[in-house]
């Protein structure tokens, strides 16, 4: 054999001996993973998204529930004539041909998946796509769960609003099952209750060829909606306030004073949490994010205000309990107060001549308890203030409770360095100088003057299924029965009694005990305060109503809540 055969013989056995190799190393050593790779290509997954659990109000409306939603679809390989079904799809549903060619081809993904042509049609649109399947094949309408709000902007402030999920939440809860484009909820109920509502998420697992065609159904899991959650809101007395407010800027509160359900809590302004649902609103959404109105403030729990001559009734409280005042105590109001070389004065210019601590409160004279203040001092007054609630958070199931502050001696050496002025005493006796306060705080104080010293924490959550309900958190306070007793009937006089500062607040038929409260402004109105309960006798609601820049409490603040406490009769909760 010549040489030169014997190389080519030697060339073509060495690359047998190759391929042979080549084959084992491919077929023993990563076969296990070629198949897995195979495996993989082989099967497809489409998830089928749950339902999020439905929120009632305390009667068992809807609250938040979830709307039955049509999308136009196109599965790719399906389609028989592509240019012809756009065209008819196009006249059927006012889009146009190169519009839905585009949106096919930005969307497509695999020949077996759904490619989205329009979201959230309307049922005519879809039926008219039923009728006519027979001319566009291809063409499907899919059918969706959608969080739909029954009363969106009423309780937006307490169901909160959900949006997509971002990359930094992804990480942190994917091992909870979260996944890119899930929804999140943002604020209210549905952020503190996410994982409750939240559904276990279906799917269907497909087989497809090797150019992804659909071949078969391999199995499929039907999704699992989310656990429900009643709360304790009357929905149609959560209606009535907010439409009562109108255009104002405010909050609203109406608290069981034995059990602490808030059966109705509003702010204004409002929004409709559904504009997060859809990618298309993001110009509202920055609209209304840049409002100087600022509706997603939660004025109820997170808005800090003075609570003005409101808190006159813990200023009373602490002398009485301190023995510093008695009930017959007498003071000369002639309109104004001086200390040093400044004067106070009275919001009643001319005076209000000599009043005891009952008259003074029904006619919240401010030189009264300019007087009181001085005997108490600051520190005093704080530690019955804060024993009544103030500069903490009430527990209140929502996001964001703002705590508040009650102002010390000690507070202003370390956070203004300075000390405090016997001036600003004075101030704070009438529920100004450095004191802030949330309109839930104020209904919580005027539960526990209410309910003889029990300061009940809110409740906002009814139960979250058969067997787990709310229960009753309170602290009794060491408030003797007969101070309570005092203040009460004075409260009783300032809505009651026709010279009151809150008589406009008296609704025929029924006792209702309150106090007013005015707080100045550097600019425009001043804010107005309502805090009261009813029956007098045997109270069972406090409602706190707040305006900012509403003028005088004994004004508007007060007719709304005697429209309020009609309104509660009404729907017999009273």
């Amino acid at each position: 054999m010549s040489k030169r055969l014997r190389i080519f013989k030697n060339l073509i056995g060495g690359s047998f001996l190759a391929l042979a190799l080549g084959l084992s190393y491919t077929q023993i050593i990563k076969g296990p993973e070629y198949f897995r790779l195979s495996e993989k290509n082989r099967t497809r997954l489409i998830p089928i998204i749950a339902p999020r659990g439905t929120i009632y109000d305390r009667n068992g409306e809807e609250i938040a529930s979830n709307k039955l939603i049509f999308d136009i679809v196109i599965i790719p390989q399906e389609l028989r004539d592509k240019a012809e079904v756009f065209s008819r799809l196009s006249g059927l549903i006012g889009t146009g041909k190169d519009e839905i060619e585009r949106i096919f081809k930005n969307n497509y993904y695999a020949p077996f998946a759904p490619v989205t042509i329009r979201e959230n049609v309307d049922k005519s649109i879809a039926f008219q796509i039923e009728e006519n399947k027979l001319d566009i094949p291809g063409v499907f309408i899919l059918t969706r769960a959608e969080r739909y709000y029954n009363h969106p902007e009423s309780t937006c402030h307490i169901i909160g609003y959900l949006g997509e999920i971002n990359r930094k939440e992804l990480e942190q809860f994917k091992e909870y099952g979260y996944k890119i484009k899930d929804l999140i909820g943002r604020t209210g109920i549905e952020k503190l209750f996410d994982a409750y509502l939240r559904g276990d998420d279906g799917g269907m697992q497909l087989e497809v060829d090797n150019r992804g065609r659909l071949v078969s159904v391999l199995g499929q899991k039907e999704p699992l909606k989310g656990n429900d959650i009643t709360l304790t809101i009357d929905a149609r007395l959560q209606d009535s306030i907010f439409d009562e407010m109108g255009s104002s800027r405010g909050a609203c509160v109406v608290m069981d004073v034995t059990s602490g359900e808030v059966i109705a809590l509003v702010s204004q302004p409002s929004f409709n949490p559904g504009i997060f649902l859809n990618s298309g609103n993001r110009g509202k959404i920055t609209q209304l994010l840049k409002s100087s109105r600022r509706p997603f403030l939660n004025r109820a729990i997170t808005g800090l205000y003075q609570p003005a001559s409101v808190f006159k009734i813990v200023v009373a409280i602490a002398a009485l309990e301190s023995k510093k005042v008695s009930p017959n105590t007498s003071v000369t109001c002639s309109g104004s107060y001086k200390k040093g070389n400044l004067d106070f004065d009275c919001w009643k210019k001319e005076g209000h001549g000599t009043l005891n601590l009952r008259s003074a409160i029904a006619n919240s004279c401010n030189v009264y308890f300019y007087r009181l203040g001085g005997i108490l001092g600051v520190d005093l007054i704080a530690r019955y203030a804060t024993e009544f609630g103030f500069g903490r958070s009430t527990g209140i199931k929502l996001y964001g409770e703002a705590k508040g502050l009650v102002p010390t001696r000690m507070w202003k050496l370390l956070t203004k360095g300075d000390r405090w002025y016997e001036g600003e005493t004075l101030s704070f006796a009438v529920g100004h100088s450095y004191l802030l306060a949330t309109p839930i705080q104020l209904a919580r104080f005027i539960s526990g003057v209410a309910n003889e010293g029990i300061l009940i924490r809110p409740q906002i959550v009814k139960s979250t299924d058969e067997k787990e309900k709310s229960s009753v958190s309170f602290e009794r306070l060491s408030i003797s029965k007969e101070t309570l007793k005092i203040v009460k009937e004075a409260m009783l006089d300032v809505v009651e009694n026709e010279h009151g500062t809150g008589h406009n607040a008296s609704v025929v038929g029924l006792e209702i005990a309150g106090k007013t409260g005015t707080t100045q402004q550097l600019v425009g109105e001043s804010h107005a305060w309502f805090c009261g309960f009813a029956p007098f006798k045997s109270p069972r609601y406090a409602v706190v109503v707040f305006l900012e820049h509403g003028g005088s409490g004994g004004a508007m603040a007060s007719i709304i809540a005697a429209n309020i406490f009609k309104k509660m009769q009404e729907l017999k909760l009273l």
